[in-house]
């Protein structure tokens, strides 16, 4: 049986995007290691701000081909992911990979000890599949505490494509690199469904070594983000190998939920790599 399929659906730590094609109102930014990319990200970034955070729940549904050279992968998630006072996040969800039966599981994301000190946590847990459960630590600050337990569309808007870019601009700042968004002009306080489009490049010898595509409806409602489509795409090496995501879901906020009251997984019992 294949290997359960971890998704990384809030906090994306290596590469998930989407595609589209750039329309002639769109307007761009397009610039180099030359041109200091990070002052045009961090306009980016501001304009995020703009944004009020919402949402403690969130229901998903994402379906993401991972294709590597002649080898696809398709696995679809649907989800329930709920946020608790006491930082503390749950998941459960439903996984189906390829053709195979579908199955449950649960991913929970917390704040634990381990040598004596404050870590965050991610565990992943499949009902049938044991040999896949796994517990993956992080470095804990408190700076990165919200940054952590965020699932609104703005984290992980931010996280995965603004921040990511910056990231890959920093560790290869000499490669050139284009961004083209309509981002800036977006506003945020009309009520309504909207289109945010992004488009990252990093080039190596004249070609494409990466591409972030993004592709956002955002469904505005009374000055906050409800529901988004998406679709996201990342390529390596023009192409050669690339990662497709279709993502939907919904963001509320219960005013009822406090403390998670049910029992939770050990992260420990299930720990074997850290970050």
């Amino acid at each position: 049986m294949m290997k359960k399929k971890i998704f990384t659906l809030f906090i994306i730590p290596m590469l998930v995007l989407c595609g589209c094609d750039k329309d002639s109102s769109q307007s761009s930014t397009t610039t180099d290691a030359q041109i200091k990319i990070d002052e045009e990200l961090a306009k980016l970034s501001s304009k995020m701000d703009e944004i009020p955070y919402y949402g403690n729940t969130i229901q998903y549904k994402q379906s993401q081909v991972d294709n590597y050279g002649a080898l696809d992968m398709v696995a679809t998630q649907i989800g329930k992911a709920v946020l608790y006072t006491d930082d503390f996040y749950h998941d459960d969800f439903t996984q189906q990979i390829n053709e195979e039966e579908p199955y449950t599981g649960v991913t929970e994301k917390g704040i634990t000890k381990y040598q004596n000190k404050d870590v965050f946590y991610r565990t992943n847990f499949y009902e049938k599949e044991s040999d896949s459960n796994s517990t993956v630590l992080y470095s804990y600050s408190d700076e990165l505490k919200n940054q952590f337990f965020e699932i609104d569309f703005k984290s992980h808007f931010v996280n995965n494509f603004i921040n990511l870019s910056y990231n890959l601009y920093s560790n290869n700042s000499s490669n050139s690199f284009k961004l083209e968004t309509n981002l800036l002009d977006i506003d945020f306080s009309v009520d309504g469904k909207t289109n945010i489009k992004y488009n990252f490049k990093m080039y190596q010898s004249g070609t494409v070594a990466i591409e972030l595509n993004s592709n956002d409806t955002i469904t505005i409602s009374n000055g906050h983000i409800t529901n988004t489509i998406s679709n996201y795409y990342v390529s390596m090496m023009d192409a050669t190998n690339y990662q497709s995501v279709y993502y939907e879901a919904s963001y509320s906020f219960d005013e009822t939920i406090t403390t998670y009251k049910g029992e939770k997984l050990n992260p420990l019992d299930y720990y074997k790599e850290s970050n």
